[in-house]
């Protein structure tokens, strides 16, 4: 976009803020943030500061995988025994979901469990602890998407495709502001 999309306004909050808060009122035990070592974090709610870690990526401008590497190993020290990647454009996303996401996770024996919008599996992505070695093999600006049809698991059905809708440009953004039914 040009510009730091997640500092964007976005009904009393920015754009990041809403996703962060869905994170942050979720079952999650811990939420990270993975940013660029120039993002100061402006654009995060002044409610949430003290809820969150932060990581930093030196790297992160050689692509998406080094952002990936960089949270699997916070997690690792950490003790995860399992870590959800998330977006944080993602403005509709819903607690439920996530919720439901580690619910499953609990009761299955599988190494992931996406979003399934679409027909298409995206994040969120949940992986089990047997996968961060994988995930911290991932190079350049490859997603953890591209192991998938190596591993075990499943997607979860959204209730609306818009939840797991994520705003890359001006034009999305343009119409993200005409809604009025933000959470």
């Amino acid at each position: 976009m040009g510009r730091n999309k997640l500092a964007l306004p976005l009904f009393n909050t920015t754009l990041g803020s809403v996703a962060l808060k869905v994170a942050l009122q979720s079952n999650l035990d811990e939420v990270l943030i993975v940013k660029r070592a120039e993002d100061r974090l402006e654009w995060v709610d002044s409610s949430c500061e003290v809820q969150f870690q932060s990581v930093t990526c030196c790297d992160a401008h050689l692509g998406q995988a080094h952002s990936i590497v960089t949270g699997i190993k916070a997690a690792v020290t950490r003790g995860a025994d399992a870590v959800m990647i998330m977006l944080a454009d993602q403005p509709f996303l819903r607690m439920h979901h996530l919720n439901t996401m580690m619910e499953v996770a609990t009761r299955e024996r599988i190494q992931y469990i996406g979003t399934n919008a679409e027909r298409r599996t995206q994040p969120p992505l949940l992986f089990s602890k047997e996968v961060f070695p994988d995930l911290m093999k991932l190079e350049g600006d490859v997603g953890a998407r591209r192991l998938l049809p190596t591993l075990t698991g499943m997607s979860l059905n959204i209730k609306e495709s818009r939840e797991a809708y994520d705003i890359d440009t001006e034009e999305q953004y343009t119409w993200l502001i005409s809604q009025q039914n933000i959470p």
